[in-house]
């Protein structure tokens, strides 16, 4: 009998060890253009060759899906300064077409349970994103079903890339509904948003977004905002500007520079009619991010969508409005 009880509390014990293991640790590469230009010139005849004007949908859709698989119940997601530095060490280009071979020998190191990576392609009119995943204990690599969709219709892809993957590694999609621990009056640099739009001429939203949303979130006693001319004043000393991308190694250090806790970084992605924007809050002493949230919606309606987004986010801190009131909250110096 005492046998038996034994073997019971070692069966519920092993039990209770494999649901708390149940978190997937997973990394992520950008989706890069392959898909080649219709005409190739002679003397690029064998070369490799890529349409460049297809770039730009290569942080969009990378992008989209880092914002969803965060927000995905039973998924960790390696913060990507680690990943780069992993990739530096051991050879492994960070863009381009992935060396396969080299990714079996090494990629073991990687601390996660899956690396994911993929590539855009044309099929007739649509788009075509092949996903592959490497899972990192078993060391096999495995393609999974292509996500297609016509360019209108892009914001849906990554719901299909994380439907996919999950299906594959036995995760149920399912939204994260525990709420953040960032502690009250931490310091919060709100960093310019990036344009991952086909065309420049959404730029001006890059530093408009982020002064609409630095202002609603000073109307919660919450955070200390960091001044934007603070922001700008490190931006010009390490070269950078407040156009265009910024990766987040970069953005940490940024961070650490203005002495703040937590940096809010974004990125939006207009197609015809449409737009998404993509936020999130990483903490500067571990580059982990905290917090994520996107909207989607019609581009004439950017205001409401940016105040749904700041919705978002102060409802998963816990922090929401009551009774209309706007709440003073104290600019950092």
């Amino acid at each position: 009998m005492r046998a038996l009880s034994l073997s019971l509390f070692f069966l519920f014990f092993s039990l209770d060890a494999l649901a708390i293991s149940e978190t997937k640790k997973v990394a992520v590469l950008n989706i890069e253009n392959i898909i080649p230009p219709e005409k190739i010139s002679s003397s690029h005849v064998g070369l490799y060759n890529v349409d460049s004007k297809y770039d730009y949908m290569e942080q969009a859709l990378t992008d989209m899906l880092i914002s969803d698989l965060f927000r995905t119940e039973g998924i960790e997601l390696l913060e990507r300064s680690k990943l780069d530095k992993l990739l530096d060490e051991i050879g492994l280009s960070k863009t381009g077409i992935i060396d396969e071979k080299a990714l079996k020998q090494s990629g073991k190191v990687i601390p996660a349970d899956y690396l994911l990576y993929g590539y855009l392609e044309k099929e007739k009119d649509d788009f075509a994103i092949r996903l592959k995943v490497f899972n990192i204990l078993s060391n096999e690599i495995t393609e999974l079903k292509k996500g297609i969709a016509g360019e209108n219709n892009l914001f849906g892809l990554s719901r299909e890339l994380l439907k996919a993957f999950a299906d594959h590694s036995g995760i149920k999609v399912t939204i994260k509904a525990d709420k953040v621990g960032i502690s009250q009056n931490s310091t919060l640099a709100i960093l310019p948003f990036c344009n991952n739009s086909r065309t420049d001429k959404f730029d001006y939203l890059q530093a408009g977004l982020a002064e609409l949303i630095s202002a609603d979130l000073s109307n919660c006693n919450f955070f200390r905002i960091i001044e934007r001319q603070r922001i700008e004043v490190i931006l010009d000393e390490m070269e950078l500007s407040l156009r265009g991308f910024v990766d987040e190694a970069t953005s940490v250090a940024i961070g650490r520079l203005l002495g703040a806790d937590y940096i809010l970084l974004g990125s939006f992605f207009q197609v015809g009619e449409q737009i998404r924007i993509d936020a999130r809050i990483v903490e500067v002493e571990t580059s982990e991010t905290v917090l994520a949230s996107s909207v989607e919606g019609a581009a004439k309606e950017l205001f409401q969508l940016q105040e749904g987004l700041i919705e978002k986010i102060t409802a998963r801190m816990g922090q929401l409005k009551t009774d209309g009131k706007k709440l003073f909250c104290r600019t950092f110096h």
